[in-house]
Formats: C-alpha cells, sequence, structure tokens
C-alpha cells in the first residue's frame, strides 16, 4: 500500500479577518471593565497617581515615599492618562498596546522567515492565546518586558542575518 499523505488544511481568509477583528473587541471591552483586578494594578494606579501629584517623573512614589521600581509601566501609564489621575482604560492600555506590539513584531518576523499565512497565524496565536489576554487584559509590567526581550532577540536575528553577525 502506498503511504497517506497529510495535507493540512488552511484556514480561510475569512477566518484570519474574524480573528483579527475578534481580538481589538475582546481587549477594548476588558479596558472598560470598572474594577481594578489586581494588587499590580493598584500598585501602578497609585505610583501613577503620585508620578501626576509631585511632577517627579524620575523616581517612582508610592502613597509618598520613594520607592525602588521600575518606573516604565508608570511613565506609560502617565502618558496614556494625559499626564492626568489613571482611569481603569488608561491604566491598562500600556500592557494592551504592548502585547499588540508583540503580535505585530512576531507577525512581521513569522512573515519574513514563512510567508505572509505564517505570520497571520502567529500574531492570531499571540493575540487569542488565553495567558495572553490575561496578562494583557491587566495591568502588568510582564507583558512589556516581553516585548523588549522579544525585540531584541528579533533585531539580532534579523541584523545577524542581514550583515552576516552575530552582534548589533
Amino acid at each position: 500500500t502506498a503511504p497517506m499523505l497529510y495535507i493540512e488544511r488552511q484556514p480561510s481568509s475569512r477566518s484570519i479577518i474574524f480573528l483579527i477583528v475578534l481580538a481589538p473587541v475582546l481587549y477594548l471591552a476588558s479596558l472598560t471593565m470598572l474594577e481594578v483586578r489586581s494588587g499590580d494594578e493598584a500598585l501602578y494606579a497609585a505610583m501613577a497617581k503620585d508620578m501626576v501629584a509631585t511632577g517627579n517623573f524620575l523616581k517612582t512614589h508610592l502613597y509618598g515615599r520613594p520607592i525602588d521600581a521600575f518606573p516604565l509601566y508608570t511613565w506609560l501609564t502617565v502618558i496614556c492618562s494625559g499626564f492626568q489621575v489613571p482611569s481603569t482604560f488608561t491604566l491598562r492600555l500600556p500592557a494592551v498596546l504592548a502585547l499588540w506590539a508583540l503580535a505585530a513584531i512576531s507577525g512581521l518576523f513569522a512573515r519574513r522567515l514563512q510567508g505572509p499565512f505564517a505570520g497571520a497565524v502567529a500574531a492570531g496565536m499571540i493575540l487569542t492565546c488565553i495567558v495572553s489576554f490575561r496578562v494583557g487584559a491587566s495591568a502588568q509590567s510582564d507583558i512589556l518586558h516581553t516585548l523588549l526581550l522579544n525585540a531584541a532577540w528579533f533585531a539580532w536575528f534579523y541584523w545577524g542575518q542581514e550583515f552576516k553577525q552575530g552582534y548589533l
């Protein structure tokens, strides 16, 4: 008997468009939830509020006391809130934007290596994964760190191939 060939069915472009439309709807809906859901969100809101109140954007404060904390997420929250006291929407917006940027970078990377379909699948997997939704829909700096690490790795890989060197 002849060996059976496995042919994987490719999703239609309608399915890909559905995922592209579904992901922003899900994430934007989570931004509008009224309550703060975790301790991290409450801390980032308090740090952003103190940053706006004191006008000191270089040192993070929590309830008036200086603390040692990496201020990147707090800076992005203050910028998204227009240098005002953050709302739940502006508190979570940096995490969602970082997740969408991660999906875009991963999609572009996969597209470069394997073509447009692979790029769409890579971006769609990141946007619709339940873990991505859990992390990206709440104010956490973890997704920012993930974005920065992946961007650095993709840049190293891209320019390493481009210039045939392993360093930037």
